[in-house]
């Protein structure tokens, strides 16, 4: 009847196997939820230049997607938009979208390499939660990294943090076993609880000079406020005057071989050391000194304990 197609209604195409290729017109600026839901056979989709929406799980499990390419008339990407699609492998998220929802790419198995834009308010939670082949992440900007975003990524090598980014949620990078090193900006602020459990490879971690929250010293990350570690990596040498291991530390730190303890620390919290395999405590100390560190609950192991050690260099 003549009349323009300006949105795509919720479950419109839902579970349709016949659609292999989608083509927007220009009039089209939203996408409703689970508009393409199950679309098992789609291959292709061409957002046009309109589309400025794409809602809740609009192309959830749309298997056989296997290049996409967001333009940046897009502005919000909604939750599970993109969710299980496990053929995805080549992924473009252009400049000009300015929010992603939870999940969105999350458990997308096949993605290796993407670059979040600038005009992105950050990385939402569970963003790329499970992206098992996912290498390299580029952050061009945005203000956090939310729960759970890379939890699971498995195959992750590295990802760059800009200046800007002020908060890490919690499970952020959990179980990332491939990540071997990361540098944290001067603006961050909050690293959340578990935010680097499991990272098993993780050996190198750095802080921007000017951070006035966190610094990293001895392999290790130390949160100022309270003088604690939060972090620990391979063979670390917790820094003279800390005073508190923080519960999950150590968690997961399957490389562990040996970790420096100065005699100034008081207090291991739980589960700091779980997970981790066979090691060596270098304790500064002496035994008396070791008798009244409370430790319970943190699953240090004590059967390898060197007392009145000499801090290595």
């Amino acid at each position: 009847n003549g009349d323009k197609v300006i949105a795509i209604y919720a479950s419109a195409f839902q579970n349709k196997d016949e659609i292999t290729s989608v083509v927007f017109p220009d009039t089209v600026t939203v996408i409703g939820n689970k508009a393409f839901s199950g679309c098992y056979n789609l291959t292709s989709v061409d957002f046009g230049s309109g589309v400025e929406n794409i809602g809740e799980n609009a192309f959830y499990r749309c298997n056989k997607l296997e290049t996409l390419l967001i333009p940046g008339n897009v502005k919000t990407v909604g939750k599970y938009a993109f969710y299980d699609c496990v053929g995805l492998k080549n992924l473009t998220l252009s400049e000009g979208i300015e929010t992603f929802g939870g999940d969105a790419f999350g458990k997308c198995t096949n993605i290796e390499t993407v670059t979040v834009p600038s005009t992105a308010d950050g990385i939402s939670g569970e963003m790329f939660y499970k992206c098992t082949s996912l290498k390299t992440v580029y952050m061009k900007g945005g203000s956090g990294i939310g729960n759970s975003a890379f939890q699971g990524c498995t195959a992750l090598e590295s990802i760059e943090i800009p200046e800007g980014v002020t908060n890490i949620g919690t499970r952020a990078f959990m179980e990332c076993y491939s990540l071997k090193s990361i540098h944290l900006p001067a603006s961050l602020t909050n690293i959340a609880d578990w935010a680097f459990c499991s990272c098993s490879s993780l050996e190198n971690m750095t802080v921007a000079s000017g951070n006035t929250e966190y610094k990293s010293e001895g392999n290790c990350l130390i949160l100022l406020y309270n003088n604690s570690v939060i972090w620990g990596g391979k063979n670390s040498v917790i820094p003279e005057g800390v005073t508190t291991i923080a519960a999950y530390a150590f968690y997961g730190q399957t490389q562990l071989e040996w970790v420096y303890i100065p005699a100034s620390v008081v207090k291991i919290n739980s589960n700091s050391f779980r997970y981790c395999n066979s090691y060596e405590i270098l304790y500064g100390g002496t035994q008396a000194q070791w008798s009244s560190v409370k430790y319970s609950g943190s699953y240090i192991s004590t059967n390898n304990i060197k007392y009145s050690a000499s801090r290595p260099s």
